[in-house]
């Protein structure tokens, strides 16, 4: 009797939780069966539940619907997605593109190692490509240094390049104490070579220079400052590369010379910010996270 009493409970536990799955799975179908949303409104998240074939299907079923493909259009994307490795993730990003759909963009998309499968203390993670990753070493760097009193400025004098960042900070008189020019690295992600090399002080310069004809009115005043105080009184302007290591959840701060070269260990921090930031970003849906256990 405590036997079939005990099959019974396994039973109902296993049904209850089956139905709660469904109930999720079902929230889940929506961005990519509902014709009401357009495929600009997916976002990746919204791929991660459904197999690839089925995810191109949809997507390039939607894409038809709007008008935005041909039917033979439909019919070689799909041929060249299906043969790309997470094709479903690079044909998303290829629908959601400004710039006008061809066969020439979508082979470069479907060839590229676009996205980035990354192991990290937190889980498998699915970056939509270089860029992404970047910016999430931006993010690490900035929390850190802004708790310890530094302010972060406009360092890029275009939406991609520039000084990864410009650090400053202020005495309670409002004065200038130290400059940090920083540049952050993810993983295996190293200090190009050049010429110049990266971070040397005349890639530096060569940065800022760039910074002072941007449209950015303070992107400006922050490379007019930074290359006075350089000139002026160097001994309170640093350079440090900042390495965050995703898969052990370590960073490491290196002083960088000014040949460009990071030698010198000065900070390193292994507790859980990296890991907090990440799981905090994987809720929010900031991230791609796959479910732990995923490889």
């Amino acid at each position: 009797m405590k036997k079939i009493l005990i099959f019974l409970w396994l039973g109902a536990v296993t049904i209850i939780h089956a139905g709660a799955c469904n109930k999720i799975f079902i929230k889940l179908k929506p961005p990519l069966k509902d014709n009401s949303i357009h495929v600009i409104q997916i976002v990746s998240k919204d791929l991660m539940f459904y197999p690839k074939h089925r995810n191109i299907t949809l997507l390039l079923a939607k894409a038809q619907y709007e008008n935005r493909i041909s039917t033979i259009d439909m019919l070689r994307y799909r041929r060249l997605f299906m043969n790309s490795k997470e094709g479903d993730y690079k044909l998303l990003n290829f629908l959601k593109s400004e710039e006008k759909l061809s066969m020439e963009k979508a082979e470069r998309i479907a060839h590229s190692s676009w996205p980035q499968k990354c192991r990290t203390i937190r889980g498998t993670i699915l970056f939509e490509n270089s860029h992404a990753k970047g910016r999430l070493g931006d993010h690490l760097t900035a929390r850190r240094l802004t708790a310890m009193g530094y302010k972060k400025f406009s360092s890029k004098y275009n939406s991609l390049h520039g000084i990864d960042g410009v650090y400053i900070k202020h005495n309670s008189n409002g004065r200038i104490i130290e400059i940090k020019i920083v540049e952050n690295k993810v993983d295996s992600s190293t200090l190009q070579p050049g010429p110049p090399r990266q971070m040397s002080q005349l890639w530096i310069k060569n940065k800022l220079e760039k910074m002072m004809v941007s449209s950015d009115d303070e992107t400006k005043r922050i490379a007019e400052i930074t290359l006075h105080v350089m000139k002026n009184n160097p001994s309170i302007v640093s350079m440090e590369l900042w390495h965050h290591d995703l898969f052990r959840g370590i960073t490491i701060v290196k002083k960088i010379d000014r040949n460009g070269f990071a030698k010198q260990v000065i900070k390193r921090y292994d507790d859980r910010m990296i890991f907090n930031t990440l799981e905090k970003q994987c809720k929010k849906g900031s991230l791609i996270c796959m479910p732990y256990g995923f490889q």
